[in-house]
């Protein structure tokens, strides 16, 4: 009988693979694993793309800060700019000098920092930053500097932020505190003691998902991240949600927003939602364009840990005269119309090309492996295959009662707020 040592070795083998290229992925594939319950939980989707993305996803956000705002998105920054493991200022120049890029992120119930590099210099890089994120020894000498820079950023500055703001504010309409940056007495106020506290508590290696996809060995990536573990795994209790509220928020930008909930228990539904995000974006896209209020649309199903919603994001002319809710509204109450069939499989040919595009684009990859969160049905062959196999009658059935105007959240964005 083979030892139980070396069967798991095997299986190991079989899991990860041994290359980038490793047959086990094929198109829409990816593995999952986590060492231990005090290890991350990794998400590997190796690809033939001439880069890689690592996105390191803490299940901590702006809600753990407590009375001390903006406590989560000070300690990213102390994490990258003031951390022994490794010193900051030679990372990100051998990150630009390989045409890299790094990006944080701060949202109410998630962070994450996010690296993208060409395959042959993804994996060095990769240690690096898994170092000084999931085994941090935070400086008191740069910790300063750290918190200078934070001071210095912005949600808007961030590829996920404008999201994680309105996830905030569909929380906020339930009575939840929602200050992912803080104010800068408040980060004045912040000591490195909490700060490292704070990282130990909720941004350690048991609360974090890694998501890594294009060029890479997923064997020796794998080693890497579970170089790292300890502390705890939070524990989301779900949030008794009444979702409606309409605010205006100051903001270096006109933008609109709305978000619509959904209750997804099937992959059906959500193919169901990418379908509709899809040719809702079309339409409100084309119909605003006609108007001239906005020239650029966003429509996407957000997954989050206690519920599902539909963003739609509008960069918006707000002197255009017309009624953005009931514009959106017309457009969404033609969704479901006879006339919207053949609407419906333009659309469904064109998630399906989108979604075989990002099998080629790591950071899309690794972006939608990390918003699955792991879930089965919100990434993968399964949901590929539900939507290819949709027809409009069953789309119509199923998403017959979504998008009430009666319950939605909605947040303008402008940088004047009149009183």
């Amino acid at each position: 009988m083979m030892p139980p040592a070396a069967s798991r070795a095997i299986l190991l083998f079989l899991l990860v693979g041994s290359s980038a290229g490793a047959a086990h992925a094929g198109p829409f594939g990816f593995t999952r694993s986590r060492a231990s319950a005090a290890h991350p939980l990794v998400l590997l989707a190796p690809r033939p793309t001439p880069d890689a993305t690592l996105r390191i996803q803490f299940g901590a956000g702006s809600h753990q800060d407590g009375n001390l705002p903006g406590l989560t998105r000070l300690a990213q920054h102390a994490m990258i700019r003031a951390n022994a493991q490794a010193d900051f200022r030679a990372f990100m120049l051998d990150a630009y000098a390989a045409g890299a890029s790094l990006e944080i992120e701060t949202g109410m119930h998630d962070s994450a920092l996010t690296l993208t590099a060409p395959g042959a210099s993804f994996e060095s890089l990769a240690g690096r930053l898994l170092r000084m994120c999931l085994a941090p020894r935070i400086e008191a000498r740069d910790f300063e500097h750290a918190r200078g820079r934070m001071l210095e950023d912005g949600l808007f500055s961030n590829p996920g932020g404008l999201a994680s703001v309105l996830t905030g504010y569909v929380f906020l309409a339930s009575g939840h505190d929602f200050d992912p940056l803080g104010d800068e007495a408040s980060i004045q106020q912040i000591s490195l003691a909490q700060v490292n506290r704070h990282i130990a508590a909720h941004l350690s290696p048991a609360n974090s998902l890694v998501a890594v996809a294009g060029s890479f060995s997923a064997r020796r990536v794998l080693a890497l991240v579970n170089q790292h573990h300890g502390g705890g795994r939070a524990t989301p209790q779900p949030a008794p949600m009444t979702f409606s509220g309409n605010y205006r928020v100051e903001g270096p930008y006109e933008i609109y927003m709305l978000a619509y909930p959904l209750e997804l228990e099937t992959t059906e539904q959500i193919a169901a939602t990418h379908i509709l995000g899809a040719m809702l974006q079309e339409r409100v896209q084309r119909k605003f364009r006609h108007l001239g209020i906005a020239y650029s649309t966003d429509v996407r199903p957000i997954h989050h840990l206690w519920i599902d919603f539909i963003m739609v994001f509008l960069p918006v002319y707000r002197e255009s005269g017309s009624s953005i809710e009931q514009v959106v509204q017309e457009q969404i109450d033609r969704l479901r119309e006879p006339a919207a069939r053949e609407d419906f499989l333009r659309n469904q040919a064109y998630l399906l090309h989108r979604l075989a595009s990002d099998e080629r684009d790591s950071l899309e990859l690794a972006l939608g492996l990390a918003r699955s969160r792991g879930t089965p049905g919100w990434y993968g062959r399964e949901l590929v295959d539900e939507i290819r196999k949709a027809t409009f009658e069953r789309f119509v059935t199923t998403t017959g009662g979504w998008l009430n105007p009666r319950s939605r959240v909605q947040v303008s964005f402008s940088p004047k707020i009149s009183n």
